[in-house]
């Protein structure tokens, strides 16, 4: 199986320089841990056909170390920093 062994142009890819960054909004609760909102739709028309008494995200709860990795990514640090 390569699930990790990707070439690009004739070079495998190191992960540990690679640079992650948030595509989504988050929200930290008061203990600290982080829930990412997901949107549900993207498209207007979608979004008005969620009644209001609903959310428009998806949301996911991050654990304690989920948490601290989401708040380290910052689009300027590489994975190798994040995981140190």
């Amino acid at each position: 199986m390569t699930l990790f062994k990707k070439k690009l142009s004739g070079k495998e890819l190191n992960y540990y320089e690679m640079t992650p960054f948030r595509i989504h909004d988050h929200k930290i609760a008061e203990d600290g841990s982080v829930t990412v909102l997901i949107p549900k739709f993207k498209n207007k028309f979608f979004i008005s056909m969620i009644p209001r008494n609903r959310s428009n995200f998806i949301k996911i709860s991050l654990d304690e170390l989920g948490s601290a990795v989401w708040l380290e990514i910052d689009g300027e640090k590489k994975v190798g920093q994040i995981v140190k």
